[in-house]
């Protein structure tokens, strides 16, 4: 017969393994590229403001693209936006002052 032990440790190890493995697929937090892949092959671009802007703001460059969030109309966004006016994703972008802000994909180049 099998020493029950035996079999036990490598047991626990592949859970240990496995929930290390989801853990990391689950921690990438508010980056959602799981769900919107076509949002995040542009993680790691310059954002800059689009044509969704007055004219005078197009092109202003705010910082780097570092995620990418879901907000549901009417979910918290940021102190300063309030609330969501609409189901979208939004790009978390990096504007090296420390404070990393949320932008309406669509109303963002990615270059």
């Amino acid at each position: 017969m099998v020493n029950k032990r035996i079999l036990f440790c490598p047991c626990i190890i592949m859970v240990l393994i496995l929930i290390f493995c989801i853990g990391n697929v689950e921690g990438k937090g508010d980056h959602n590229c799981l769900d919107s892949a076509c949002y995040c092959k542009n993680v790691g671009k310059n954002a800059y403001n689009g044509i969704a802007n007055a004219r005078g703001l197009r092109g202003i460059k705010l910082g780097k693209i570092v995620g990418v969030s879901w907000k549901t109309k009417g979910s918290f966004v940021s102190r300063s936006q309030g609330t969501a006016s609409r189901d979208a994703y939004y790009y978390i972008i990096d504007d090296g002052l420390g404070k990393p802000f949320p932008r309406q994909c669509r109303e963002i180049d990615a270059k």
